[in-house]
């Protein structure tokens, strides 16, 4: 697959190459900003200025310090440049002593939100590589004393000069700065070339005064980043781009977590933290699996807090190992067998009975009798139409009473293991779980005989009733809002992914030596999958270890924020996404299913047009439903490309299109540029033999 940003930076080192002299522009080029707009830092100076001083400042600093500065610029009589002093002369008239404190700090919060940008680290690292003469120039009215501080901070050494504007009056915007630094430093008789975020500066006005400008389009520009208005989200959202497009080796799953997953643990885990602390919590068990990422990251929190937050540990559970051993006790004998057989038709689940059997680690053999009596075999898959599940039900009142035994023995274990958590230290629990009806929530206070309250990523409409009043959750509670709800419904397996933790499921609990430990099996059979997680993990780890390094100046995270991205991604089903889940799988049952689904089925072009009804039938029981990968063996289509294809290969075909659209197509399918090319070349292609064939 094509790599636009290492196309790019190979670009970059090409034109170096080819020059004797090499200028970089500093600001979103050289360095990036933890923030997305330049003056976004001044919002943080309040903050800094209130832990600093214990005082208040009393008037918009964001205002007055940009108010300042257009005030300086007005007041230069027409000189290119304004100096850092001169902007706060004014604000030293305006506000009095108080702005010599605010003009240090500002300093010290620009050094704190300016980062290397590594993609730009690599491309200068080469030009020194190839003994080029290096050169950096900025437009800028900070001191140049600063400027090299800042750089070197960063990494940036071995350069000749640092040529800041508001020093000699002269600027890349008025295109005055290149002759003036052509003169200076004898670079006449050279090839030069300068490399910059801004057209106009850095690109058109060198190109007019002779240097070969080349035009590096800032991160905020790539994202394509909406208007943000506020600190918190500005601060988060930099960081993940900063991190996405400036490394041109990452993987999709590092990017999954960079774009999608990291800021969703990090507001969850924020989200947690404020409850716990507000509310005065003295403890939280985060429920396995789905707790794992959300434990490690309430860890990392923990340095960054005024506050002690309260103990936090990783409970080992799940629906198998905390339900079952509950079933004895539950009050209607149909609905307990409901949970022992544990069927999921949403996701079309195929139930063998001899599966049901090995989920109460029963051994088969000596039920058959028992078995054949119902009409059914061991490998009798469930079925509401033919009757099966109803047989399987008997089948499970016949076996009621070893049921019951085998499962209050497993009870036992659970309580025994929930003590030595320390669980009857407190005298309510709280825990936490990616969702969806509590049950968890509710086997523990059953098991305990204490109460319970439930932190979650979702709770849906059918929420235990003694478990609603009990329970806070994030995203959706008791399925409201109810449009996010029927979202998350839709793409639930893959919500579970991303929550997901890089370890076997709980099975059911042993006593070992006199120890209780837990039995877990790796039930996806999928290796892709841990090493999915295990890379959205540690990547996540990063990201959220440079959030919290901004903690100060995040005081709310909007959950609409946080969620944005991820719900547009799984309703937009790009190609590049599908292939990254096409490679993983999960199971959709109770214990150790053997049903295990992949997210994206992958079909060949014969296969989908050769069987085309049945596998879209098919597809709304996928884990990621609808979603469908298309291969013709040298790239992937999704469906709507392969239609617009077969489209325009009928328009061809049916009027003899001339043949350079036959080529135009085989070029597309050569070059796998599905991105940034088949679709517009598609639709452009259908329109022009369309207006052809009509003329």
């Amino acid at each position: 697959m094509i790599n636009p940003l290492k196309e790019e930076q190979d670009n970059l080192k090409k034109n170096i190459l080819e020059s004797d002299v090499v200028s970089f522009d500093i600001f979103d080029t050289l360095v990036v900003r933890n923030v997305i707009q330049p003056t976004d830092v001044f919002k943080c100076i309040p903050t800094a200025y209130k832990q600093q001083t214990d005082e208040k400042l009393n008037f918009d600093f964001y205002k007055e310090r940009r108010d300042a500065e257009m005030e300086a610029r007005i007041r230069t009589n027409g000189k290119e440049d304004v100096t850092y002093d001169e902007i706060y002369v004014v604000m030293e008239e305006r506000f009095g002593p108080v702005a010599k404190v605010l003009k240090v700090l500002e300093l010290e919060l620009e050094t704190k939100f300016i980062v290397q940008n590594k993609f730009m680290f690599e491309v200068y690292q080469y030009a020194l590589e190839q003994k080029k003469r290096i050169l950096l120039v900025s437009d800028m009215y900070l001191p140049k004393t600063f400027l090299e501080s800042l750089v070197q901070e960063c990494g940036y050494n071995g350069y000749e000069d640092l040529i800041v504007s508001c020093e000699p009056m002269k600027t890349k915007h008025h295109g005055t700065i290149y002759p003036w630094v052509r003169e200076k430093y004898g670079l006449e008789s050279l090839q030069w070339a300068h490399v910059g975020d801004n057209i106009l500066s850095d690109v058109q006005q060198a190109n007019k005064n002779g240097v070969k400008g080349i035009y590096y389009a800032k991160v905020s520009e790539r994202a394509k980043i909406d208007v943000i208005d506020n600190i918190e989200e500005s601060i988060i959202k930099a960081i993940e781009i900063n991190h996405e497009f400036t490394q041109t080796s990452l993987s999709y799953w590092e990017k999954f977590s960079t774009k999608y997953a990291a800021k969703l643990y990090f507001g969850i885990t924020y989200w947690l933290i404020q409850d716990l602390l507000e509310k005065k919590k003295d403890n939280i068990y985060f429920i396995a699996r789905d707790g794992y990422i959300i434990h490690h990251v309430y860890n990392l929190f923990k340095p960054y807090m005024e506050e002690a937050l309260p103990p936090g540990k990783y409970l080992y559970a799940s629906r198998r190992g905390y339900q079952y051993p509950e079933i004895p006790n539950h009050p209607e004998k149909e609905e307990a067998i409901k949970v022992v057989l544990g069927w999921n038709p949403q996701f079309d689940q195929k139930l063998p009975i001899y599966e049901v059997f090995e989920n109460l680690q029963f051994d088969i053999s000596k039920y058959t009798h028992l078995i054949e009596k119902q009409g059914l075999t061991p490998e009798t898959v469930l079925s509401y139409e033919d009757g099966t599940y109803k047989k399987a039900q008997n089948l499970m009142l016949d076996l009621w009473p070893e049921i019951v035994d085998k499962l209050n023995q497993e009870r036992e274990n659970v309580s025994a293991y929930l003590q030595d958590q320390r669980c009857e230290d407190f005298d309510r629990i709280n825990v936490f779980d990616v969702g969806w009806r509590g049950s968890i929530q509710k086997a523990i206070a059953g098991i305990l005989n204490k109460p319970v309250f439930g932190y979650y990523f979702g709770t849906n409409q059918w929420l235990y009733p003694e478990v609603e009043a009990q329970s806070n959750a994030y995203a959706v509670n008791a399925g409201t809002p109810p449009k996010r709800m029927e979202h998350i419904n839709k793409y639930l397996m893959i919500y579970e992914h991303i929550f997901s933790a890089p370890h076997g499921s709980l099975i059911n609990f042993s006593k070992k030596n006199g120890e209780i430990v837990p039995n877990l099996e790796n039930v996806e059979c999928n290796e892709n999958t841990f090493n999915a997680l295990t890379s959205m993990h540690k990547t996540a780890d990063a990201i959220i270890g440079t959030y919290l390094q901004y903690l100060p100046y995040i005081k709310n995270i909007d959950k609409n924020f946080i969620l944005r991205d991820i719900e547009t991604m799984l309703e937009k089903t790009d190609i590049e996404d599908m292939i990254g889940f096409s490679e993983l799988s999960n199971t959709v049952g109770f214990g150790n299913s053997q049903d295990v689904k992949p997210y994206v089925p992958v079909v060949t072009l014969d296969e989908y047009f050769d069987d085309q009804e049945t596998i879209e039938r098919q597809l709304p029981f996928n884990l990621w439903p609808n979603a469908l990968l298309i291969t013709d063996g040298f790239r992937y289509f999704s469906r709507d490309e392969v239609h617009k294809l077969y489209d325009v290969k009928k328009v061809i075909k049916e009027h003899k299109v001339e043949s350079r659209y036959v080529m135009h197509l085989k070029k597309m399918v050569k070059n796998h540029e599905y991105k940034y090319y088949s679709k517009k070349l598609l639709q452009k292609m259908l329109q022009r033999t369309k207006r052809m064939v009509k003329a």
